[in-house]
């Protein structure tokens, strides 16, 4: 049929235009399909396998760290992210940072409430070390002045506000937090753990607040909690922080304390003179041993002659107790005579 007899025949121009139709309809599939595929590979094969090639090399040539990540999992119709097992550590080895999971889930909301919107951020066994160098500069100092700034001959304009941003719930399970102070003699070492901190609703919108928690166990016992409310355009935050069974022996390395005070855990080794066991002593007896064995030993070797009595007569004046009269006792005591003689 020629295009005259189209034009001629009303049913043969809506038939026409109807496959028109259907052919430009398969031509919109076919393109969304091909998209959509090109989309989910990208998102589900080539990201993840970017996310691992790339971190540690960013790492190694601008950060002069060492960095290892390993499976990543990318949904990119759900806008969720999951790596494992990532480790940053210094140049010679020092470990800074671990992670057993990193959990980030991206609200498609975004992109109706112009404000990047994430539903979730979930950190477990995070694993975080901070040292307070020689130079009293921490590592993270050191590693912030390791990244790239771009430099711009015109001046710098007035900072401008901050990206809109909002967190629905930030999650930190089962943390680390390891604090190493090599400032002063004897390196320092402070290690909290467990550490638990969850966050809703915090926003970089103005006067947006949003409650917070904070649970933290130190060394020898002691609990940290600390709840109240934080904003983040301005920086503002209201809240109760409390502390339990805190032991000074473990954070008193940290505390830099005059060399005269004693550190709580240093055990005193000095030991305090024992009391001799008081003895009874007995009218007209001597406590002294020694004069005793004295006596016993004069009356061993000569055992014809007659037992020396009990008398105070061979004891020392120091050591005798004179006894108590009896009713009818004629001694006289001011007598000397009568006197018992004890000999030194």
């Amino acid at each position: 049929m020629t295009d005259h007899d189209i034009q001629q025949n009303p049913e043969a121009q809506s038939a026409t235009a109807a496959s028109r139709r259907k052919r430009r309809l398969r031509r919109w599939a076919t393109g969304m399909m091909i998209a959509l595929t090109l989309y989910a590979a990208a998102g589900f094969l080539l990201a993840p396998h970017l996310v691992q090639r790339y971190v540690p090399q960013f790492a190694s040539e601008q950060l002069q760290r060492e960095a290892e990540i390993g499976e990543v999992r990318i949904n990119p119709f759900l806008l969720t992210f999951d790596a494992r097992d990532f480790a940053f550590r210094e140049a010679d080895g020092r470990p800074i940072l671990a992670l057993s999971r990193l959990f980030v889930d991206l609200e498609v909301k975004s992109l109706f409430r112009w404000a990047w919107t994430l539903a979730e951020i979930r950190l477990e066994a995070p694993d975080l070390h901070l040292v307070l160098g020689d130079d009293a500069r921490l590592n993270l100092a050191r590693l912030a002045d390791a990244f790239p700034v771009e430099t711009s001959p015109e001046p710098a304009d007035e900072p401008g506000p901050p990206p809109r941003l909002i967190l629905e719930k930030v999650v930190l399970q089962q943390g680390t937090l390891t604090f190493t102070d090599e400032t002063v003699p004897e390196t320092a070492r402070l290690v909290a753990t467990p550490l638990n901190l969850e966050l809703r609703d915090i926003s970089t919108l103005p006067e947006r607040r949003g409650p917070y928690g904070l649970r933290a166990r130190l060394p020898g016992g002691g609990e940290v909690t600390w709840e109240g409310e934080l904003a983040l355009n301005p920086i503002a935050s209201n809240g109760t922080l409390r502390v339990a069974n805190l032991q000074l022996a473990g954070i008193w390395p940290l505390l830099h304390a005059p060399p005269h005070l004693p550190n709580p855990e240093a055990k005193s080794t000095s030991t305090s003179p024992t009391a001799s066991p008081t003895r009874r002593v007995r009218p007209g007896r001597c406590t002294s041993t020694r004069s005793r064995s004295r006596a016993l030993t004069s009356a061993s070797r000569t055992p014809s002659a007659r037992p020396r009595s009990r008398s105070a007569s061979a004891l020392p004046v120091s050591d005798c107790v004179p006894a108590r009269a009896s009713a009818g006792s004629t001694r006289n005591w001011k007598s000397t005579a009568s006197r018992p003689r004890c000999r030194r």
